[in-house]
C-alpha cells in the first residue's frame, strides 16, 4: 500500500494481532509510528475469543517491550497454577487465562453439541504459560506442553485423551506431539493406546477416522500405536 512513503493523514493507528513481530519488526513500526505521530497497538488474542483479548498501549510499547498487555475493555485476564489457584504474586508463571463475552460457547464435534449453550462460561483457558510484571502487565513465556497447534489448528491433547477414552472406556490413551521425517508433515500426534486385544484389531482407522472429525486436521498428521498383555 505504500503506507511508509507516504503522509497518510487520516491514518491514526497501526494495531498487530494474529501472530507475535519478532523485535526487529516490532521496532520498525514504533519508529515509523513515533516519527509519524501514529499509535502503534499490539495485540494478543486466541482463536475461541476472537483476534484480540489483551493489547498493549500505544503509549508501553518500548517500556513493556515484549509483554501481550492487559486485558481489553470489558475483559478480564489473570493467571493459574497447576492446581487452578489465581497467582497474584508478579513474576510467577502460570497458565494466562481470560474471561469475556468474546469467547465461544465450546467446541461442536457433532450437530447434538449445538444445543448445550455456554460450556465455557465465557472463560477461556488459553494454554499459553506466562507472568505478569508489578502493574499486571502479562508476558508469555511458552506453551503448555499439552496444548499444541497443528496447521492453525488448536488442539488441546488432554481433551484429545478424554474423548478416545469416552467413546473407547476400557482404554489407556496418552497423546502426545512427536517430530517425523514426513516429506508431508514435520510433526504429527502420537496416540498410544493400551487395551485388550479384542479391542486391537482393525482400529486403528476408526480412531483416526474419529480424531480428524472433531479436531479438523488431515487424518495424515496422525500416528495410532495400540498395544496390550
Amino acid at each position: 500500500l505504500g503506507i511508509f512513503s507516504k503522509d497518510i493523514i487520516g491514518l491514526r493507528k497501526l494495531t498487530v494481532a494474529g501472530g507475535a513481530l519478532s523485535q526487529i519488526d516490532e521496532d520498525f513500526y514504533a519508529n515509523f509510528s513515533e516519527e509519524n505521530n501514529k499509535e502503534f497497538i499490539v495485540m494478543y488474542g486466541q482463536t475461541e475469543a476472537t483476534a484480540r483479548i489483551s493489547y498493549r498501549p500505544a503509549n508501553k510499547i518500548r517500556s513493556k517491550a515484549g509483554s501481550i498487555g492487559i486485558a481489553i475493555p470489558n475483559g478480564r485476564m489473570w493467571l493459574e497454577n497447576s492446581t487452578g489457584e489465581i497467582i497474584e504474586q508478579p513474576y510467577v508463571e502460570g497458565e494466562i487465562v481470560y474471561m469475556g463475552e468474546n469467547v465461544a460457547m465450546g467446541y461442536a464435534y457433532g450437530y447434538e453439541d449445538l444445543i448445550k449453550g455456554y460450556d465455557w462460561g465465557n472463560v477461556l483457558h488459553t494454554g499459553d504459560i506466562g507472568y505478569m510484571d508489578e502493574e499486571k502487565f502479562i508476558y508469555v513465556i511458552k506453551r503448555n506442553d499439552k496444548v499444541i497447534k497443528l496447521n492453525g489448528h488448536r488442539v488441546d491433547l488432554v481433551d484429545m485423551e478424554e474423548k478416545i477414552k469416552h467413546r473407547f472406556p476400557k482404554c489407556q490413551v496418552v497423546c502426545s506431539l512427536q517430530k517425523c521425517m514426513d516429506s508431508a508433515n514435520s510433526k504429527r500426534i502420537k496416540i498410544e493406546i493400551d487395551c485388550e486385544e479384542e479391542m486391537r484389531k482393525n482400529k486403528e482407522q476408526e480412531i483416526i477416522d474419529y480424531l480428524s472429525l472433531f479436531t479438523g486436521l488431515n487424518k495424515r498428521i496422525f500416528a495410532v500405536d495400540i498395544v496390550g498383555n
